[in-house]
């Protein structure tokens, strides 16, 4: 049995992130390119990124702006090969946006040295991917990992390409179709809810799996959100059109509310709604990442295991996952034959495809540092 929840009357809407950059129009990769090719053509725009004397920031620009070069013509090429074939072009796409990116926060990891993958893969015990898995070492991999989720992840873990697979949510269909499993990524709106003196967050939720069981996930989530009955006009509330979805959601209010300022006029002071998206954020940042559909604020992303926290944002289970595909393109290109085995090359050619631009949207908002949020004329929401 769920309560009501709190009262109120006005709301507020936007995903629940401190910060973050929207626009307009679809991410498109022309455009996801241009937002980057600000930093790395325009001198001005580029060192901005970076600390330091001018000297220092131009030489750190320019490599910089090398590893983005070289990330736009591998992308370039790939876009004129389709399917599973294309994950090595991909994967040195997102290997160079990413070190790109980790010159912004670690300069002497990137500059001026050899840095490894950070992922190996053993050809030679490659079966299927239910049972192959990545091991972390040294190098890129950890580094953008600890940069995106401030986790250390250490040397040695086993990534499951199964559970990488189930936290991609562009391929949820392809995978719950071959009876791998249910994707268990959430798919969720954000707004906030106010009265006359308090502030709080307020979710709806579309595929609740992550955190319907007993896992790190669902309790970190229950740990600051209680469920409530559906609010009266919960449409108007979300700001979601009637042509859109058969009434799947459940709604969840956080336990924390803010206390919230207001002018002489009545209306909330711009600073009021602030610390209701940080708590928000320190909430839940270890199982949150920014959409990449448009019709929804936020994702949910699960622990990658279910009784020990390891984050994984679907845009790092993406990365990981494109070096997997890559080796495979690599050393054992007979698993992805359509004939002996049709099954992963079906779902792995349909991950090279739809994971490759989202891969460089996911490296733009971790250049820019905030996260990049896209409402396009054709969106859903209203």
């Amino acid at each position: 049995m769920v309560n009501a929840g709190r009262a109120f009357k006005r709301w507020v809407l936007g995903p629940p992130f401190p910060r973050t950059n929207s626009y307009r129009e679809p991410a498109t990769r022309d455009s996801l390119w241009l937002k980057i090719g600000l930093r790395t053509e325009i001198p001005e725009h580029g060192r901005q990124l970076f600390t330091g004397t001018l000297q220092q920031r131009n030489r750190v620009w320019r490599e910089f702006r090398n590893y983005a070069r070289q990330a736009k013509t591998y992308d370039d090429s790939a876009r004129r090969v389709k399917g599973s074939s294309a994950a090595l072009l991909h994967y040195y796409v997102a290997l160079n946006l990413a070190k790109a990116e980790l010159l912004i926060s670690r300069q002497s990891a990137i500059m001026g040295t050899v840095i490894r993958h950070g992922l190996s893969y053993r050809p030679t015990a490659a079966q299927t991917i239910s049972g192959d898995f990545l091991t972390v070492q040294d190098g890129v991999f950890p580094l953008l990992y600890e940069k995106r989720t401030g986790v250390t992840l250490p040397t040695g873990t086993r990534l499951p390409i199964k559970r990488l697979l189930a936290s991609c949510l562009e391929i949820g269909w392809e995978y719950e179709t071959l009876g791998l499993g249910e994707s268990r990524v959430g798919s969720a709106l954000h707004a906030m809810g106010f009265d006359d003196q308090q502030a709080w967050s307020l979710f709806a939720i579309d595929r609740t799996l992550c955190i319907d069981d007993q896992s790190v996930t669902a309790r970190l989530f229950r740990r600051h959100y209680e469920e409530i009955s559906q609010p009266e006009e919960w449409r108007d509330k979300f700001a979601v059109s009637r042509r859109f979805f058969a009434g799947r959601f459940r709604f969840f209010e956080s336990r924390r509310s803010h206390p919230i300022a207001y002018s002489p006029q009545g209306d909330i002071l711009p600073p009021g709604l602030i610390p209701v998206l940080d708590n928000v954020w320190n909430a839940l940042h270890l199982i949150i990442d920014e959409p990449t559909v448009e019709a929804y604020d936020v994702f949910l992303c699960p622990s990658l295991f279910k009784s020990r926290m390891l984050p994984m944002p679907a845009s790092l289970a993406r990365y990981a996952l494109m070096f997997y595909v890559s080796s495979l393109v690599r050393y054992k290109p007979s698993q992805l034959d359509p004939q002996t085995y049709a099954r992963q090359a079906w779902i792995l050619d349909s991950f090279t495809d739809l994971a490759a631009p989202l891969l460089i949207r996911a490296a733009l908002s971790g250049i820019e540092q905030v996260p990049h949020v896209y409402f396009s004329e054709e969106a859903f929401r209203l």
